[in-house]
């Protein structure tokens, strides 16, 4: 798994996009991973392309691909499970295990049901 700790875990909605950033550091340097879901239309859906995309900082993204993802409260760590294509696309292996500090928490929680409905 990739792991890091956030900085920066940042929840807004823009013209009807909402998207969550988990980035290790404060001037967007470094690792980040940025989840995004909006308004989608008979193109989108004709293309798989209906659900949320997730995007790192090379660039890459990929729509979908979280098969399962979790908050552990013990440890402070959010772990997204990603299926195989994602792993391949966004060059991981096997997801994502990303630090977030304690006030960030109920935020990230929120914005994940939002995004992704429940783990």
């Amino acid at each position: 798994m990739r792991t890091y700790d956030a900085q920066v875990v940042a929840a807004e909605e823009i013209e009807h996009v909402y998207a969550l950033v988990l980035s290790e550091r404060r001037d967007g340097i470094g690792m980040r991973l940025e989840i995004q879901n909006g308004p989608h239309d008979d193109q989108d859906r004709s293309l798989g392309m209906d659900t949320y995309c997730l995007c790192t900082e090379s660039g890459a993204c990929h729509y979908g691909g979280i098969k399962n993802w979790k908050f552990d409260t013990s440890d402070g760590y959010l772990y997204l499970y990603l299926d195989r294509d994602a792993c391949e696309e966004l060059g991981v292996d096997g997801g994502l295990k990303i630090r977030i500090s304690e006030s960030d928490a109920q935020m990230l929680i929120d914005s994940l049901h939002r995004l992704l409905g429940s783990a």
